[in-house]
């Protein structure tokens, strides 16, 4: 067995040990990890009121909701104020409020660096685990200048649907 089986499959042995959901987050006894009947659709905002060089005027997720073991796209667009010649994007994944997975790429990776003043699109493609549960997630996206500098942040809340 290759090392990826034997890691997923230890994934979803360490999974099925876990206490119920409802030991963690009372009121939920009785109730499952199925879709909800009503998937709410992607919400974003920014992290805080402080001002920062990018200005994020939209957040598109495509498809709206995700579903499990698909691609998910997440298209950021704003303005910047100054030029950028590189640096990172910061992902921090949470499920139920508990951060689950966090990532740093290459800022030139998402986007056409160096970025001038102006317009700005930042482009974050995952594919999505096909043992991720169904359910609420969150999303910290940070965008960070050479010098590790705060870019931008926004938080992003969707919900994970079962395939058809």
């Amino acid at each position: 067995m290759s090392a990826p089986s034997l890691l997923a499959l230890a994934l979803v042995v360490l999974l099925c040990q876990l206490q119920p959901i409802s030991s963690i987050r009372p009121g939920l006894q009785g109730q499952s990890l199925k879709q909800p009947d009503h998937l709410q659709a992607m919400q974003w905002r920014l992290c805080d009121d402080q001002t920062r060089a990018i200005t994020v005027s939209s957040v598109t997720l495509t498809p709206d909701p995700p579903v499990i073991g698909g691609p998910a796209t997440f298209l950021v667009e704003g303005s910047i104020s100054e030029g950028v010649a590189g640096g990172s994007v910061d992902i921090e994944v949470s499920f139920s409020g508990v951060q689950i997975y966090s990532q740093s790429e290459d800022l030139c990776a998402k986007t056409k660096c160096p970025v001038a003043p102006g317009p700005v699109a930042v482009t974050i493609v995952e594919l999505l685990p096909p043992i991720a549960p169904p359910g609420d997630y969150g999303l910290r996206v940070t965008a960070r200048g050479m010098a590790g500098e705060e870019l931008m942040c926004l938080d992003v809340d969707f919900t994970l649907a079962p395939p058809s």
